[in-house]
């Protein structure tokens, strides 16, 4: 079961607070109460503790976390580490970035209880993206969208009159924080799509790209240019102009983008993807998701 700590529990396994380590030893007098588990190599059928992040003919100076054996305690074992004041919790959310319940024996009732001490995944982000050099090695690397082209290409995508658009992006995550849960696409044209509840690869290498389509339509954008979308909680994302003239939004805020021999309607398509721990690209905190990233260029509807 190493190094991941797993416990062989006595039976009720869903109630710790009934769990003795040494239910059958005739050395214990019952008048003693319960046992805690004990922290011991697999013996089949017997009640035990794991041990986590056990290093083997390791150099201890260039090894993270040891647990040994140690016969000259009660408990056999002990914990070394780079950090003397590390404890078991710190060991254990290094190989599980989420806790649900904790128990901690109480020696003078006798009992597992329920404590305090959950914890969830690390909410600040590594120093360079890089845990291993990190300041604090319990950190995240958020999730990274790269390569975002529309119809194969990163410059103007022109739509005439109504067309599909194929957008594809590639996505990287670290690999502790495997999988991707969510992606949302912001279309520009105050539409989306997204998936969330799923579990998803990432898909690193360029020649594998995520891919999605998406219907734009000159007059549809036309229409909704020049409506109040906030209305509808929905961003002013829909630019139009004529022919010479910078393509604005319904608040008259200009896109940049100058129509050139006809009136057009301009879009620019964003994505967000989140992974496993909660992070999401271009996020600053865990959960959060607003960033997009966004395509380089515009998505151009004209008429014809």
């Amino acid at each position: 079961d190493a190094p991941f700590g797993s416990v062989s529990p006595p039976d009720p396994v869903n109630n710790p607070y009934e769990w003795d380590g040494v239910p059958d030893d005739p050395e214990i007098p019952a008048t003693l109460g319960n046992q805690r588990l004990q922290v011991k190599a697999e013996e089949s059928g017997e009640a035990r503790a794991g041990f986590v992040y056990q290093c083997v003919d390791a150099d201890t100076d260039n090894c993270k976390y040891i647990v040994e054996f140690n016969d000259d305690v009660p408990l056999p074992y002990k914990y070394y580490s780079q950090d003397t004041n590390i404890n078991g919790v710190d060991l254990v959310k290094r190989l599980f970035a989420q806790g649900y319940r904790v128990w901690d024996w109480d020696g003078v009732g006798g009992h597992y209880v329920e404590t305090e001490g959950t914890w969830g995944p690390p909410e600040i982000i590594c120093d360079g993206d890089a845990r291993e050099t990190s300041t604090d090695d319990y950190c995240a690397i958020p999730p990274k969208i790269q390569n975002i082209r529309m119809n194969g290409t990163t410059d103007n995508t022109p739509i005439y009159g109504n067309g599909f658009a194929k957008l594809t992006f590639n996505s990287a995550l670290d690999s502790q924080q495997f999988p991707m849960v969510m992606y949302y696409v912001d279309w520009g044209d105050n539409e989306s799509t997204s998936a969330t509840g799923v579990e998803m690869r990432d898909r690193p290498n360029e020649d594998n790209p995520h891919t999605l389509y998406h219907l734009y339509n000159y007059w549809d954008m036309k229409a909704k240019n020049i409506v109040d979308q906030t209305a509808d909680n929905k961003e002013n994302t829909v630019y139009c102009g004529a022919a010479g003239e910078e393509a604005v939004n319904y608040d008259g805020v200009g896109s940049g983008y100058v129509c050139a021999a006809g009136d057009c309607c301009v879009a620019r398509p964003g994505i967000v993807i989140k992974d496993n721990w909660g992070w999401c690209s271009n996020g600053s905190a865990i959960n959060d998701c607003g960033n997009l990233e966004y395509f380089a260029g515009w998505v151009v509807a004209t008429e014809k």
